[in-house]
């Protein structure tokens, strides 16, 4: 019975999932990204971990690709 029930809720979710998948990157819009993490790596050294707002990182990154532009 668990075999028949995991089968039915696999088939609904791909049924399901393709209407979810409407936003697909093509590169036409731009993307606004969020660090979560940054780090400081220099040749011949261990890179540091940290808080990008610590670290002196844009928290915020905007990348238009059709004007190749990078916006912190």
């Amino acid at each position: 019975m668990r075999i028949i029930a995991g089968l039915i809720l696999f088939g609904l979710f791909l049924a399901v999932s393709p209407a979810f998948a409407g936003d697909v990157f093509d590169g036409t819009k731009p993307l606004l990204c969020a660090s979560i993490e940054a780090l400081d790596c220099d040749p011949g050294t261990a890179c540091e971990r940290g808080i990008p707002e610590v670290m002196g990182a844009p928290q915020f990154l905007r990348i238009d690709f059709a004007k190749m532009k990078l916006q912190a």
